[in-house]
């Protein structure tokens, strides 16, 4: 799997995080079924892995609660196989939400 994340530079918790999967593929070319989920994020957020917007599509996103370091993974699967995860890190800063 593969992932970036679409984001512009300065994201904060106001701002919704895009995360873009569609760099993965499979060798034999099967239809590929995507999980994304929080590998990591600040101690004081309250949201978790179903929190993720299309977390079973290819293109995903969150709204961050809190600043701070967040890091999203991404495993694919063929239906046959899992691929190992692809990680992607985004330091978000605080917001001023209206």
């Amino acid at each position: 799997s593969r992932i970036d994340h679409s984001n512009s530079p300065g994201a904060d918790t106001c701002s919704s995080v895009s995360l873009d999967g569609s760099a993965s593929s499979d060798p034999d070319g099967d239809a590929l079924i995507y999980y994304w989920f929080f590998a990591f994020q600040p101690i004081s957020s309250d949201l978790n892995s179903a929190d993720i917007g299309g977390g079973d599509t290819v293109s995903a996103t969150f709204t961050p609660d809190v600043a701070g370091t967040w890091t999203a993974g991404l495993i694919v699967s063929d239906g046959l196989f899992n691929s190992p995860p692809a990680y992607v890190s985004m330091e978000i800063l605080p917001g001023s939400c209206p």
